[in-house]
């Protein structure tokens, strides 16, 4: 949106923190779905949303959503020697 050029990179920095999370995971949401909303249909004008659009929007979605639980969902607990040993999301 701003450009690739190191003059700009201010700009970029800007710009990566002017987008929501909240507004991120609802747009996330809408490319995840293999039948968006008529709001999102309309904007493709009939163009399919790629692969890879519905992967990355899939896994925002579900980082998201693992994230919120690891930080509010108090009744789930973590060991810290699993999530060492497994480096997965815990």
């Amino acid at each position: 949106m701003v450009g690739a050029e190191d003059e700009r990179q201010p700009l970029r920095n800007y710009m990566t923190r002017a987008f929501s999370h909240e507004t991120m995971v609802e747009v996330c949401k809408g490319f995840a779905q293999s039948n968006p909303k008529e709001n999102l249909k309309e904007a493709l004008a009939g163009h399919a949303i790629p692969d890879d659009l519905v992967y990355v929007a899939k896994g925002f979605r579900d980082l998201q959503e693992a994230r919120h639980g690891a930080d509010y969902n108090f009744a789930h607990t973590f060991k810290k020697t699993r999530c060492r040993r497994s480096r997965q999301v815990c």
